[in-house]
């Protein structure tokens, strides 16, 4: 996953040099969807939710996915792959706070610990970047 992400970083600010980010995001989202539907197909997982609260479900992911991916490429545009790379970094720590608020979850000591490594990390690496 990590040399795919990092991939498409990389892939997005070359495509971003050629195209607007609405056909970069366009073109993108065309490739998720064929290339997932035939990952389900294949594995015979493919369903449509039953209307109601499942489509609403969908729709919410997808438009989700397609604010992700415009703020993703409008971050590759602005500050480059690198330093956009290091910024994701904080969507675990971030969905982990998101669990507890929202969900209730209950934090055990290694996650609070893996959360505040990834944490520093980011800083670190925003430092050293700041000073070059």
């Amino acid at each position: 996953a990590s040399l795919t992400v990092g991939t498409h970083l990389v892939v997005s600010q070359h495509a971003l040099r050629i195209a607007s980010m609405k056909i970069v995001t366009l073109y993108m989202g065309l490739t998720a969807l064929v290339l997932t539907g035939l990952v389900t197909l294949i594995f015979g997982q493919f369903s449509v939710p039953d209307p109601g609260p499942g489509l609403w479900c969908l729709a919410y992911v997808i438009t989700g996915f397609c604010i992700g991916m415009g703020a993703m490429l409008a971050a590759v545009r602005t500050i480059g792959p690198v330093q956009t790379s290091i910024i994701m970094c904080m969507e675990p720590p971030i969905v982990i706070v998101c669990a507890y608020l929202l969900l209730g979850e209950h934090l055990t000591a290694i996650q609070l610990l893996g959360a505040l490594l990834v944490i520093t990390g980011i800083v670190l690496a925003q430092r050293a970047n700041a000073r070059r």
